[in-house]
């Protein structure tokens, strides 16, 4: 009786062994599951982050175009005006130098 007691308790202990590896081997993949998710979440915050600071720098680039245009608008009415006046200027010095 003492031989099937051993063989019996050799025969749980191999079971153990065995169940002790595979559970070893499921918290590893479960780790490396963990791992990769945990990586894919860093790399969705990053890339949300980086569109946040692109639509903020949208905005401001749009303020910046939107000021240009404006000022842009402002130099062609400006330059208009200046050429007015120079075609009234030479007109008026062509008169005086004509005698006229």
């Amino acid at each position: 009786m003492s031989e099937a007691f051993e063989e019996n308790a050799l025969g749980n202990e191999t079971s153990l062994d065995e169940a002790t590896k595979r559970l070893q081997k499921a918290l590893e993949r479960l780790e490396a599951a963990v791992d990769k998710r945990l990586d894919r979440e860093s790399v969705v915050v990053s890339v949300e982050e980086e569109v946040q600071r692109m639509t903020a720098d949208r905005g401001r680039l749009a303020g910046e175009l939107d000021a240009a245009l404006a000022r842009g608008m402002r130099l062609e009415e400006a330059n208009r005006e200046v050429s007015r006046r120079l075609v009234t200027a030479m007109e008026q010095i062509r008169g005086v130098m004509t005698g006229g």
